[in-house]
């Protein structure tokens, strides 16, 4: 009985273990600087227009968000963003209407580059943005979050 118990513990140990690293490698990629290439708001290109073209989410779900230039009302330093593991969704809460809401998530290796990217899309919102500057931090691992298709 005691060996089974053993055994128990150590099965429950090890799938505990494999699932918190998955998270982390998810946390790994996403919490960080991310470069924004392309920014399109209900189809329109208006990534000339971002104040900077970053975006980043802290681990304290923080997120720092870019403003559009040439439009009122749409600063908001208290941006919060959540993410949703099952449904590779990630929330942004922000004032700034530009950045707020649900967008699907999915991330993509450019090999050229040797950089991960991601898209997020919503109904009228579709950022393509790229690892921070100089990193290539997950390039080497496989992306336990839902690929992007192109």
């Amino acid at each position: 009985m005691l060996k089974v118990n053993k055994i128990l513990f150590l099965m429950l140990f090890i799938s505990v273990t494999l699932s918190s690293c998955k998270q982390n490698l998810q946390s790994y990629l996403i919490e960080d600087g991310w470069i924004i290439k392309e920014y399109r708001y209900n189809q329109e290109d208006l990534t000339p227009l971002l104040s900077i073209n970053l975006i980043n989410f802290n681990k304290s779900n923080k997120c720092d968000i870019p403003f559009l230039n040439g439009y009122d009302n749409n600063k908001d330093f208290n941006t919060e963003w959540y993410f949703d593991k099952e449904k590779s969704i990630i929330n942004i809460k922000s004032n700034n209407h530009f950045f707020n809401g649900k967008f699907e998530l999915c991330l993509k290796k450019d090999y050229e580059l040797k950089k991960v990217y991601m898209v997020l899309k919503s109904d009228s919102i579709y950022i393509k943005a790229y690892k921070g500057i100089g990193i290539n931090r997950g390039f080497d691992k496989k992306l336990p979050i839902k690929e992007c298709e192109n």
